[in-house]
């Protein structure tokens, strides 16, 4: 009997002493695995907007051959922006692709994004006078967003071939402050997310229908379910581990009373949970190399509920 009691002893303390190693290791582990990158809604950071939604995006005035219209700023209320459009004339047919090549090679976006001093109104203002100068049909368009304060300006150039070309030169800005040039078409409409692609990654099949914009996106999708799963299962880990250290306090607080079979089933739950993090580490892996493929090319998720329009004004006249 004392023999056999000694063989429990001993078989006790060797599975305190895997728990204990074990524990040691899925901490570093579990650290690991708590740091898996989300995926973000836009390459860097959200691009700052400068219309406010909560009141006329803008008052107007019609002079001869322009349109001035003035704009609230938002740090300093109560003071304006004044901009000039001159009215459209002599507009000329341009292609879906004629109007890309355009946008392609139109450097005015290079410039830093500064609240109140160049912000997302000057880039679309810029745009709308040098797309004017080659005669293609463009508005200045002001959006007013859903639960959000702020809204945003962009531009809408008419194709010929595939109806209004929604174009975003509003810089990204990092959390450093740090002004990140970008060109996307965008996919503007009443009440649906605010969907952007990078002018140098539009797909082969890319028509400026809405299914375009969707199906970009798609892959950006998918990859946010997966980092899902691979969250709810980071927390089934850390509900084992709790449960296993419970039951490790339980057996070792009277030895002499537990039976072979009890250590045998509690050695097989600690071998199942060695087994569940190498799977979440196998898993965390995967998912962070799908992540850099998307990112590098370019897969984004829809902007937050933030940035959907509830309100869209073509300026200085409609289509």
């Amino acid at each position: 009997m004392k023999n056999l009691e000694r063989v429990l002893i001993f078989l006790i303390l060797a599975v305190g002493a895997v728990v204990f190693y074990q524990k040691k290791i899925k901490k570093k582990t579990l650290s690991k695995l708590s740091k898996v990158e989300s995926i973000p809604t836009s390459p860097t950071a959200t691009p700052k907007g400068a219309l406010a939604s909560n009141q006329n995006v803008a008052s107007g005035i019609k002079k001869p051959d322009i349109y001035e219209f003035t704009f609230p700023k938002i740090k300093s209320p109560g003071e304006v922006f004044r901009f000039e459009f001159p009215i459209p004339k002599e507009e000329k047919s341009w292609k879906l692709s004629e109007i890309l090549y355009f946008i392609r090679y139109n450097w005015k976006n290079e410039r830093d994004y500064v609240l109140d001093e160049y912000d997302c109104k000057h880039f679309a203002h810029q745009l709308y006078l040098d797309a004017q100068k080659k005669q293609i049909p463009v508005r200045f368009v002001g959006i007013s967003m859903k639960n959000s304060p702020v809204g945003h300006a962009i531009n809408a150039l008419m194709s010929s071939d595939h109806g209004i070309v929604f174009v975003d030169f509003t810089p990204m800005k990092t959390a450093e402050g740090k002004s990140i040039a970008q060109k996307n078409v965008v996919y503007v409409a009443k009440d649906e997310p605010y969907l952007r692609l990078p002018i140098d990654y539009l797909p082969p099949y890319f028509s400026n229908q809405r299914e375009d914009f969707y199906k970009h996106y798609a892959k950006g999708i998918e990859l946010n379910k997966k980092l899902l799963s691979n969250q709810e299962s980071l927390r089934q880990i850390l509900i084992q581990r709790d449960a296993l250290e419970k039951e490790q306090n339980v057996l070792n607080s009277d030895p002499q009373k537990i039976s072979k079979e009890q250590v045998a089933a509690f050695q097989k739950k600690v071998d199942d949970f060695n087994s569940s993090i190498e799977a979440a580490n196998h898993n965390e892996q995967v998912l962070k190399d799908e992540i850099r493929r998307a990112r590098n090319e370019a897969w984004q998720l829809p902007q937050d509920e933030n940035w959907i329009p509830k309100k869209i004004d073509f300026m200085p006249i409609p289509f």
